[in-house]
């Protein structure tokens, strides 16, 4: 294992913990409920599976997927969830889940991927920008889809539901700044390209998050917020050689 990784013991210990907190808190999630957690762990692998095996050139360690899994899970959720949390207190729920949240949130998953290209020898061709961002990306929805399902009514309909869309959604928009990024460590772009990827992947977060607030209104845009993460992850993951 620590032939992938930085020789900076904080770097190390940074990765440990993030394993060890995941780990820890599916354990504890799955005491609760059993049920919601395999119906929403299941999809989460499927999807990381699936990206880790689209790479068919120097495919990337399965351990390094867990990191960069765990990164999203906890790291990022958590930075995402505190200014979240303050930012509620001074603007509308609304406005906060439609427009703020998605720039919070994937910023958050940005931050994800840039730590992790750290780690030279795993972040080391464009490919990797899609692979380790979709994998963030899918800690980040699996622990949000876990703590969503906890607050309502019917906690197993929203883990799946989530699961199918929300996961992928995360999944895609993440994969998306992170090839942006990689296009500018390996593709010979300027920084400006990891801007505007990263304001794409704003774009599609807000775009779903419009279609599931008025999916309350007109049941049929639910569906369409699911072709949209579904279509749009399969396009980014189609990326990867």
């Amino acid at each position: 294992m620590s032939k992938y990784f930085s020789d900076d013991v904080s770097m190390k210990i940074t990765i440990a913990v993030t394993i060890a907190l995941t780990l820890i808190v599916s354990v504890f999630a799955s005491y609760i409920s059993p049920i919601l957690i395999v119906s929403v762990f299941a999809p989460s692998l499927a999807y990381l599976i699936f990206v880790w095996r689209k790479e068919k050139v120097e495919r990337e360690p399965l351990i390094g997927l867990l990191m960069a899994f765990s990164y999203g899970f906890i790291l990022c959720t958590f930075l995402a969830l505190v200014v979240e949390s303050f930012i509620a207190t001074i603007i509308s729920e609304v406005l906060l889940v439609v427009f703020i949240g998605p720039v919070i949130e994937e910023i958050s998953k940005f931050m994800g991927v840039q730590s992790i290209a750290k780690l030279e020898r795993l972040f080391n061709e464009v490919d990797d920008g899609i692979v380790y961002g979709a994998s963030i990306g899918l800690g980040f929805a699996t622990l949000e889809t876990i703590l969503y399902a906890f607050r309502g009514k019917e906690p197993l309909l929203i883990g799946v539901l989530r699961s199918i869309s929300s996961t992928a959604g995360h999944s895609a928009s993440s994969a998306i700044a992170g090839w942006g990024y990689a296009l500018t460590m390996f593709g010979g772009h300027g920084p400006e390209t990891a801007s505007r990827f990263l304001f794409i992947a704003i774009l599609l977060h807000v775009l779903h998050n419009l279609l599931a607030v008025f999916a309350i209104f007109q049941p049929v845009l639910l569906l369409a917020a699911i072709v949209l993460d579904l279509y749009t992850f399969y396009y980014i993951t189609s990326r990867v050689e």
